[in-house]
């Protein structure tokens, strides 16, 4: 080695040590394993959160926006390009979104309790 015998090649030696260590450490906790499942919890735990927050948005619409409902349709259907505006209907899709305001919260409560317990038992084992 260009250093030996030298301080800075006591340095690199113990800094290189360090490096091994921690490599190795991380490769026989299985890390990677780990983390893919953690991902994996945290992308599945959207899809409950999503239908929570479609839910709270068809809550909003029903105590303020019912009577202004051809309103709302109209702003969201500008903001589409003209020829896909043209073929959703968005008063009936905000109409139906309204009505389902209850099961939808129902299956993201009870989608959120099942993705979060097993996020959290997911990353109890990864911190073990």
């Amino acid at each position: 080695m260009m250093f030996s015998g030298t301080k800075g090649g006591a340095a690199f030696a113990g800094i290189r040590g360090v490096v091994t260590n921690v490599v190795f450490k991380f490769a026989n906790d299985w890390s990677m394993n780990l983390a893919s499942m953690i991902t994996y919890n945290l992308i599945t735990a959207i899809f409950p959160i999503l239908l929570a927050v479609l839910s709270l948005v068809g809550v909003v619409l029903r105590v303020t926006a019912y009577g202004h409902i051809q309103d709302v349709a109209a702003a969201i259907t500008r903001a589409f390009p003209p020829e896909l505006g043209r073929s959703i209907d968005v008063t009936a899709l905000l109409k139906s979104l309204i009505g389902l305001t209850g099961p939808l919260a129902v299956v993201a409560l009870l989608g959120l309790l099942w993705l979060g317990s097993n996020l959290y038992v997911v990353i109890k084992v990864g911190r073990t």
